[in-house]
């Protein structure tokens, strides 16, 4: 069993020094997810020598306020409690600008004193935790603020539009400010363990890599079991709805990896290039295939678990005095083979690979607005909803989708 990396060395390339400014930062991704994937790169290392975060949002708070709003946040929702010299390495980089998409000089000054600080010559990291609507004034008013040079990145989260049309606007948006590699669309369902593993066991196994072929597989199924409520996500499902939200992001995009061929290479550019293949070679969604489902509970759970393990069943002869075969199986547990303190979190990841400028788990444009063309039958002509009872697994009508075959369902 591998053991947990000793903060600074990790064996990974340094990440320049940065400021990071994180638009949104009283929000909950940033509570959740942000400053607590923050401050556990830093305990463990990897965050960059020397950094600076910058919290952003259309309230007024001071540096004070802020550090003790991240302390609680990490507390409730972080892997380790923020105390000792950790914290006080970590909080000592906080501070605070309040910024709209009108006025955003405070934002700049503090950005400024943050990079003169530092020594002057830094790398600048965007992070845009905000509602899609405000998308288009924040870009605009980062370039008008002189906050996108050359040497600055930009992370947006998901959704990247709603629609074709909405998607290439947004497109042509973020490049009057920033060149293709600046941009980082992040979808954290590829920053889990499991998900890259798909890439890991069918590219460095001879056991897997020669019949992971249509002449071998007889269909593919991507479940994604819910378990979690709707809660204070019910205003973001209503407007933009569970298909654009999962499907046409997470759903498709692990497709992705299961179905490409061989890369040229294992970098940013040829994996994204191989799984652009697969995303060119989809047929437009038929609406006839397709059956929506919605809970007869007036609930929507929509939380997808990391289970950390694979499963390999096969054919064995069964004891006894007779040749006959039976189903038998081969696991990998991840948790029994790897120190789970050594695992990122998939945000932890993506943040790490974004200081890096490594963009082989984001997003490229091309497959961003091909997905939105092979959805657009479905969206415009979506196919009435079937209730089913919470506890199971779905319409009744889905098991006509695959006939004659079953769905795979785990206990």
């Amino acid at each position: 069993m591998s053991t947990p990396p000793e903060p600074g060395s990790t064996g990974t390339p340094a990440p320049d020094d940065h400021v990071i400014v994180l638009f949104g930062a009283t929000g909950d991704l940033a509570a959740r997810k942000l400053l607590p994937g923050f401050f556990r790169l830093a305990e463990v290392g990897l965050m960059p020598a020397d950094f600076r975060i910058v919290g952003t949002s259309r309230r007024a708070v001071s540096d004070d306020d802020f550090r003790t709003h991240a302390h609680d946040v990490i507390a409730e929702f972080g892997r380790s409690e923020p105390a000792g010299t950790a914290w006080t390495d970590f909080s000592a980089r906080l501070s605070y600008a309040s910024s709209d998409a009108s006025d955003m000089s405070a934002l700049a000054a503090a950005v400024t004193a943050a990079e003169t600080d530092m020594g002057g010559s830094v790398r600048r990291l965007h992070y845009l935790s905000i509602p899609p609507m405000a998308m288009d004034g924040i870009v605009s008013g980062l370039g008008s603020a002189g906050l996108a040079d050359a040497a600055t990145r930009v992370i947006l989260e998901k959704p990247f539009g709603t629609d074709v049309d909405s998607a290439e606007a947004l497109d042509a948006l973020l490049h009057t400010v920033f060149a293709e590699d600046q941009i980082f669309r992040i979808d954290h369902f590829l920053g889990k363990e499991d998900v890259q593993n798909i890439l890991a066991v069918r590219f460095s196994n001879r056991l897997f890599e020669p019949v992971w072929c249509k002449e071998h597989v007889q269909n593919i199924q991507i479940d994604v079991p819910e378990a979690l409520g709707v809660e204070n996500r019910a205003r973001f499902y209503e407007e933009t709805g569970a298909f654009r939200d999962m499907v046409v992001t997470h759903l498709i995009q692990a497709l992705g990896f299961v179905a490409m061929e061989p890369p040229a290479s294992f970098t940013a550019e040829a994996l994204a290039d191989a799984k652009q293949a697969v995303f060119d070679a989809l047929q437009p969604l038929d609406p006839s295939r397709v059956v929506r489902g919605q809970y007869d509970g007036d609930e929507l759970v929509f939380e997808i678990g990391e289970p950390g393990s694979i499963r390999v069943t096969f054919q064995s002869k069964e004891p006894g005095p007779t040749m006959t075969l039976g189903e038998a199986h081969l696991d990998f547990v991840h948790k029994q083979s790897f120190d789970p303190r050594c695992e990122l979190e998939a945000y932890e990841r993506l943040l790490h690979d974004a200081v890096l400028g490594d963009r082989t788990l984001f997003n490229r444009a091309d497959g961003i607005e091909r997905l939105w063309e092979v959805a657009v039958p479905l969206l415009d002509s979506p196919r009435p909803v079937q209730p089913y009872a919470p506890g199971t697994w779905g319409p009744a009508a889905v098991d006509d989708l695959i006939g004659p075959r079953g769905w795979y369902l785990p206990d």
